[in-house]
């Protein structure tokens, strides 16, 4: 089993209606992740940071696939890198990736 992790953080807002149309756009962009849905997904959490320590990334996505093609099948998909390219690649200073092997 291969478990997907992404973790993002916002840019800095250069002011508050930057703040809160990025704040949206992530919120879309986010639901857009969730809606996806492929052969060989076994589970999908998503979900913003709740703030209980400071130098947090503000959200997380992780998805667990039953093997390695079906993760490539996901991650080659054509929405899912719409979303990268036209949400997260514009609001996010950092993003971070790591796929990990799982036990059964």
């Amino acid at each position: 089993m291969i478990r997907n992790v992404v973790v993002g953080r916002l840019r800095p807002a250069e002011d508050p209606d930057q703040g809160a149309a990025d704040t949206a756009l992530l919120r879309e962009g986010l639901a857009g992740i969730a809606a996806l849905r492929f052969p060989g997904m076994l589970a999908m959490n998503i979900g913003s940071d709740l703030g209980l320590r400071d130098g947090g990334w503000t959200f997380a996505i992780t998805n667990d696939w039953q093997d390695v093609d079906s993760y490539r099948v996901y991650d080659a998909d054509e929405e899912h890198n719409r979303l990268r390219r036209e949400i997260f690649a514009k609001i996010c200073q950092d993003i971070a990736r790591v796929q990990i092997e799982l036990d059964g």
